[in-house]
């Protein structure tokens, strides 16, 4: 009798470990749902310039990731307490499911699935967000050296004021 009584803890062990392991990753997959809306409001407002939006943006992003952060060491937690033998970065999800009861497989693979395909896109957004940037920047850049070459040309070094305009274009050809 005492061994069915632990077989039947294992299995509810086993069967809370899977429905905990399940939660955590759905709301992994919920803040990188989130995390990609951001993303997509981001390029926007790099796209418009909109330089309000885009600040608002990334505390919004910063939030988020907080909380990616902290369900991210619940999930290694959950792990660490299953498999305390293991080191946590060596688990893959993909050998979890091998071990999973039968009912919890199919929802396990689909949280999986959905987790790698929006990862993908989120990177695929912050790299086309990143290079946003890096063009704001050089446009940023090239507009400043715009200003200062036309300013080092119209005041002297002692900040008066030249008696000719600079030319912008030069007529020899």
């Amino acid at each position: 009798m005492k061994t069915e009584s632990k077989h039947i803890d294992a299995t509810e062990q086993n069967e809370l470990f899977y429905t905990d392991l399940l939660q955590i990753l759905r709301k992994e997959n919920s803040l990188l749902e989130k995390l990609l809306g951001n993303y997509e409001i981001q390029r926007e407002a790099l796209i418009k310039n909109d330089l309000q939006a885009f600040v608002k943006n990334l505390e919004e992003q910063q939030i988020l990731m907080w909380e990616a952060d902290s369900t991210e060491k619940k999930r290694k937690e959950l792990l660490e307490n299953q498999f305390p033998e293991q080191k946590v970065d060596e688990l893959v999800l993909t050998e979890l499911l091998k071990d999973a009861p039968e009912d919890f497989q199919r929802d396990l693979r689909e949280e999986r699935e959905s987790i790698k395909m929006l990862i993908k896109k989120v990177n695929l957004y912050r790299e086309t967000n990143r290079r946003l940037i890096q063009k704001s920047l050089e446009m940023l850049n090239y507009r400043i050296r715009l200003m200062t070459q036309w300013g080092e040309r119209f005041y002297t070094q002692n900040g008066t004021q030249e008696n000719s305009m600079p030319k912008l274009v030069n007529k020899k050809v």
